[in-house]
């Protein structure tokens, strides 16, 4: 997956800009129905975004450090009580999320709150509240330059052509973040700007004396002071745009600690907005194939068992003029198999089966028998069984040789008292 896979917007105070899933960027000024709009208008019919950059000067941004053991004791209710403790700030009015980290003396980290009339009115919007993620410009630009090593302290600067956003990390807490605003390709406006830039710095820890500065800044806010001279410094002649250089940044990424997303908890989007527009439809046409396949399946199931259904009733009903001394006990026809030595017969033989033991059936019916014994064996059949007279034996194979229309040899009579056991046999 590439940057361009992903539609996405960065909102400045003054504009907003779209990257399509085509990567192809738009820049537009930031235009409200009125006077009360919290939200710009986005003027392009039908778009999905994926990812919404917020600027980090409409957010409320403070540090805190509470005296807990575990970063997972944190939660939003505790730290609304925080700051309202100890800045007095409203804690109905504001969405919070945080970055935290444990110490040994405590959890400390920075959280940021999104007003919870902007919020509203973000959900109230189609287009704004589709987007899986809505992130602090600020934080993901600082959190690009943090350093691999959680134990080091430094400050980091990213600049772009409208101004610079600066931090101070410390052992892999935020102590304070913050943006200011102005023409970084002007020399003399850097020099007016350096020592805010300094001084903000120092209120959130920072030590010149001990503390490196990393990141981006322009060649002209270089040339303001000799300590910005280090290797760790990324210099640029130009700079792009804050927007151009806000959508360019690597995809945001669930559970990815550089990943701080305003949609979390129960605003987190669900699984469909996650999912990029370009695979709704590849998605759909795949679950609809399925679910015709699977009526399909279901329906030819039905009518396979409907068949068997008959067909085990044929076979019931053969077996039973067949076989009528016997009762089914499990599987008519390896019942039938079994009592004509038919063990391993194939398709063919089953019907043979079934249309021999048709005709003996209608022999059975004109002159009864008592059978004891059914063999098949290829075209050869053999029945044992027992009568009351001999006439009524030579009956009985008339009746078979005129079902059958071939002769019927009687090869073996037996007589005890009023019974006559027999065996016939045709080919």
């Amino acid at each position: 997956m590439t940057n361009s896979s992903l539609t996405s917007l960065s909102w400045c105070p003054a504009s907003i800009a779209v990257r399509d899933s085509f990567g192809q960027m738009s820049v537009t000024p930031a235009l409200f129905e009125d006077e009360t709009s919290i939200l710009p208008l986005i003027t392009q019919a039908d778009l999905h975004l994926d990812c919404i950059y917020l600027p980090l000067e409409n957010l409320l941004v403070r540090h805190f450090h509470l005296p807990l053991k575990h970063t997972r004791f944190l939660d939003a209710s505790m730290l609304a009580q925080e700051l309202a403790d100890s800045a007095g700030i409203e804690p109905d009015d504001w969405w919070l999320t945080w970055h935290a980290n444990s110490h040994e003396d405590g959890v400390s980290g920075i959280v940021f709150g999104l007003s919870k009339s902007q919020k509203h009115t973000i959900q109230q919007d189609p287009t704004w509240q589709l987007a899986p993620f809505i992130l602090v410009d600020g934080w993901q630009r600082l959190n690009h330059w943090r350093p691999e090593q959680e134990t080091e302290s430094v400050a980091i600067i990213d600049a772009d052509g409208e101004g610079l956003f600066l931090g101070f990390y410390q052992q892999g807490t935020w102590l304070g973040m913050r943006r200011l605003n102005l023409d970084m390709h002007d020399t003399q406006a850097c020099e007016q700007i350096y020592h805010e830039v300094i001084l903000s710095l120092q209120a959130m820890g920072f030590d010149a004396a001990q503390h490196n500065i990393i990141g981006r800044i322009s060649s002209a806010l270089k040339s303001t002071e000799p300590f910005l001279n280090n290797d760790q410094l990324q210099v640029e002649d130009y700079l792009e745009q804050r927007h151009i250089t806000n959508l360019k940044l690597p995809l945001p990424r669930k559970n990815n600690p550089n990943t701080l997303n305003i949609r979390h908890g129960k605003w987190a989007a669900n699984s469909t907005a996650s999912i990029p527009r370009v695979w709704w439809r590849p998605i759909t046409l795949t679950a609809i194939t399925c679910m015709l396949w699977l009526s399909m399946t279901g329906i030819e199931n039905y009518q396979l068992r409907q068949q068997l259904g008959s067909m085990n009733n044929e076979i019931i009903q053969a077996f039973h003029r067949g076989l009528p001394q016997q009762t089914v006990i499990i599987d008519a026809m390896a019942q039938l198999r079994q009592a004509a030595n038919l063990g391993g017969a194939n398709n063919s033989n089953s019907q043979q089966v079934t249309q021999q033991l048709n005709m003996i059936s209608a022999a059975f019916k004109a002159h009864p028998w008592q059978m004891q014994e059914l063999r098949i064996n290829g075209n050869e059949v053999t029945i044992s069984g027992k009568v009351n007279s001999l006439d009524t034996l030579n009956d009985i194979s008339n009746a078979l040789q005129k079902e059958l229309g071939k002769k019927v040899k009687i090869t073996d009579t037996d007589l005890n008292g009023n019974e006559v056991s027999f065996r016939m046999r045709w080919s």
